[in-house]
C-alpha cells in the first residue's frame, strides 16, 4: 500500500509539472522493480490510438497517433485489480475535410477557406481502472472513468502554396472526461517473466470538446495498447512457473 500511495503522490506531481514528464519514464526504468511486490507493481504503457468526433462523420476520418505513460498496478484480491495511470503524453488527431481556418487575418482565411486539415489535441489522460481476471489470470475485463486535461491544440491547413499552422486550443474544451473500456491478454513468459499485457481499449466522452464545429462533438477512440510492468527477478520466476503450470 505505500508504494500505491507513492505513485498517487508523484502521479501528482506529473500533472503540475511538464519538467517531470521525461524524468518519469527514466525514474520507472531504474526503479520500477525495486518497488515491486507481489501485489504491486509500476509499468509503462504504449498505445496507438484512433480518435473520432461525433457529428463529424462527413467532414473527418480517423488517424492513429501515440500515447505514452506510467501505470500502477495493485492487486485487490485473487481476480481484481486496480490501476490508475498517468499518460502524459496523449494526442488525438483528425483529418478534417473543407475547413476555414477562423484567424484574425481575413486574406489567410480567404486564402484557406475549404481546405483540408489535420488536427491534433494533445492531452494528459488520467484513467483509474478497475480489472477482472478470467481465464488461469491470462485475460482481463477492465472499466473504469477518465479524465482528460488538454495541454494545447493545432490545426494544419493545407494549401496549394503550403501550409498554414493555427493554434485551435481556445476552440477545444480544456476538460474532457468519460469512461475507458478494456479487453486484454497477459503473456506471462515474456520479457523473461517479467511479463506483457496487450490490450484493445475504448474511450467515450461526454463532453462537447470542440467549441468552432457545429453540433455536440463528442470525443471517442480505439487504442491498441501495450503494458510492460516492472518487476523484480523473483517475481519473474514465479511468473515464468506459473505461466507454465508450475506451482
Amino acid at each position: 500500500m505505500k508504494s500505491f500511495v507513492q505513485f498517487i503522490l508523484f502521479s501528482g506531481a506529473l500533472l503540475l509539472s511538464e519538467g517531470l514528464q521525461a524524468q518519469a519514464a527514466l525514474v520507472a526504468l531504474i526503479f520500477g522493480d525495486k518497488v515491486a511486490s507481489e501485489k504491486f507493481n509500476i509499468s509503462m504503457e504504449v498505445g496507438a490510438n484512433f480518435a473520432h468526433l461525433s457529428n463529424t462523420n462527413k467532414i473527418a476520418r480517423y488517424r492513429g497517433d501515440l500515447n505514452f505513460g506510467i501505470g500502477a498496478n495493485y492487486m485487490l484480491s485473487e481476480h481484481w485489480f486496480l490501476s490508475p495511470t498517468v499518460y502524459f503524453i496523449s494526442k488525438r488527431t483528425l483529418e478534417l475535410y473543407e475547413m476555414t481556418p477562423g484567424t484574425t487575418d481575413q486574406i489567410l482565411n480567404l486564402k484557406f477557406a475549404n481546405s483540408d486539415a489535420g488536427l491534433t489535441a494533445n492531452y494528459v489522460d488520467v484513467p483509474i481502472m478497475v480489472y477482472r481476471e478470467f481465464g488461469k489470470r491470462k485475460f482481463r475485463l477492465g472499466l473504469g472513468p477518465q479524465v482528460s486535461f488538454l495541454k494545447n491544440a493545432e490545426a494544419i491547413y493545407e494549401g496549394s502554396t503550403g501550409n498554414l499552422e493555427v493554434d485551435y486550443t481556445s476552440n477545444v474544451t480544456g476538460i474532457d472526461y468519460g469512461f475507458l473500456s478494456s479487453f486484454g491478454y497477459s503473456l506471462g513468459e515474456a520479457r523473461k517473466g517479467k511479463g506483457l499485457f496487450l490490450q484493445v481499449r475504448y474511450y467515450q466522452g461526454f463532453t462537447d470538446v470542440s467549441t468552432a464545429i457545429t453540433g455536440n462533438n463528442r470525443a471517442s477512440y480505439l487504442a491498441f495498447h501495450v503494458s510492460l510492468p516492472f518487476v523484480t527477478d523473483a517475481i519473474a520466476s514465479e511468473n515464468i512457473k506459473k505461466a507454465k503450470g508450475g506451482k
